[in-house]
């Protein structure tokens, strides 16, 4: 994780105005998460509320027979500890960065009364969050009404780095509703369809155009 001055601000793509009031920007921090490094750990009770400006994380949640399966995508621009910050969950889940993530860290500590009296961060914390909802029922209306092989392409492009997909497969079979099986089957036609590459490194992809083609049919 790194950390930025307030001079490095011109890399966030959004207008801060909207989203705080002038007196609580002096306690933002800029941060960089890189691919796959935790944002949050499981159990961990935020300090912080972070608001996620450019970039892609992921969301597992903990359960009872220890396994932790990807039940979320957060893109931005999103909050990542907001339910812990209205209390709907005390402790947090775990958030993986998937991509690059910049992010805006608020100290709690500092701030929580600053929040609770701002009305711009308030709008956006419930537009946010209902939307975020909304695409929780459409991604599971998705999922139970398109084939395997247009939910697979759409997930591949939220994984990208550059034209490299390397995203767990056990991550893709859980929040796609499948079994291990028959994701393997359907990757195995994307790379005799000339979609993917094995590489190494991951699966390449070689034809971009088929790949968003299968993802925004309807």
């Amino acid at each position: 994780m790194n950390h930025f001055s307030h001079s490095a601000w011109h890399a966030i793509p959004l207008d801060l105005n909207d989203y705080f009031s002038p007196e609580l920007l002096p306690y933002l921090k800029q941060l960089e998460f890189s691919p796959n490094e935790i944002i949050f750990h499981i159990n961990e009770k935020p300090a912080s509320l972070l608001l996620l400006c450019k970039g892609t994380a992921k969301k597992y949640i903990s359960q009872a027979n220890a396994k932790m399966p990807l039940v979320q995508l957060l893109q931005a621009p999103d909050y990542i500890g907001a339910l812990e910050f209205v209390g709907a969950q005390q402790t947090s889940e775990e958030i993986r960065a998937v991509t690059t993530c910049h992010c805006l860290e608020i100290p709690l500590e500092k701030c929580r009364r600053q929040l609770l009296a701002d009305t711009a961060f308030l709008r956006q914390l419930c537009c946010m969050l209902g939307k975020r909802n909304a695409e929780t029922t459409e991604t599971y209306a998705y999922n139970q009404t398109y084939p395997l092989e247009n939910r697979l392409a759409r997930f591949i492009l939220h994984h990208l780095h550059g034209d490299l997909y390397t995203a767990r497969q056990m991550d893709a079979a859980e929040y796609l509703g499948t079994s291990y099986r028959h994701l393997l089957h359907v990757m195995a036609h994307f790379i005799e369809q000339g979609i993917l590459k094995k590489t190494p490194y991951g699966y390449a992809v070689t034809n971009s155009a088929l790949l968003q083609e299968l993802a925004e049919r309807t």
